[in-house]
């Protein structure tokens, strides 16, 4: 059963949906997780939170357990854990603080960093046209991975193998936010026992 409308709905639901470039990745999600549960066994709803004034739809939203496979803003940023902390609700996932954080890639690194965890260098473009330049400035080497610094999953995101292809991929990255992260594409052995990581 799929919920479309703000209804009344006591059990566990699935939220799916939401504004934002990444709402058909969540539609795909949250079918995928409500049939996953009806064939363990689970009821639940699956409920489709609406692109336009999802803060007031989840204000109306009755249920004992929130399984929140919303993406991108107000699924990954805290916008709808922090609406689901006020009311009670408990729910899968990080807090709202700690999602907040984590959609922001470069107060993630940073925190990582306080925190003496190992971490690739990274840098911060606003600017196609200048950020062949910042990249040599830093002394990068090619190939890199450029990706918007917030936001979800990989829209936005990609590697770039060549300087003259930077700019577009800069520019393709700030389509989807106002800045871009720029890091060295470092290609590690996962089998390989007691290597230590850079995040």
């Amino acid at each position: 059963m799929t919920s479309e409308a703000n209804e009344s709905d006591s059990g566990i639901v699935v939220l799916a949906g939401g504004p934002g470039g990444e709402r058909e990745v969540s539609l795909a999600s949250g079918e995928t997780i409500h049939s996953a549960l009806k064939r363990a066994g689970v009821d639940n709803r699956l409920v489709i939170i609406p692109a336009e004034e999802p803060e007031e739809f989840l204000q109306g939203l009755d249920c004992c357990l929130a399984v929140v496979m919303l993406h991108g803003r107000f699924g990954e940023d805290g916008g709808a854990q922090a609406i689901l902390e006020r009311r009670g609700i408990p729910f899968s996932g990080s807090g709202s603080d700690a999602c907040r954080l984590m959609m922001d890639k470069n107060a993630t690194l940073e925190t990582y960093r306080r925190a003496g965890l190992p971490v690739a260098p990274w840098i911060l473009s606003d600017n196609p046209e200048t950020a062949a330049v910042l990249v040599q400035a830093v002394g990068f080497s090619y190939p890199l991975f450029v990706k918007p610094n917030y936001g979800g999953s990989s829209v936005g995101a990609g590697r770039v193998d060549r300087p003259e292809d930077l700019p577009e991929a800069v520019a393709r990255s700030i389509g989807a936010d106002d800045v871009a992260m720029i890091k060295e594409l470092s290609l590690i052995n996962i089998s390989e026992p007691k290597r230590r990581y850079a995040i």
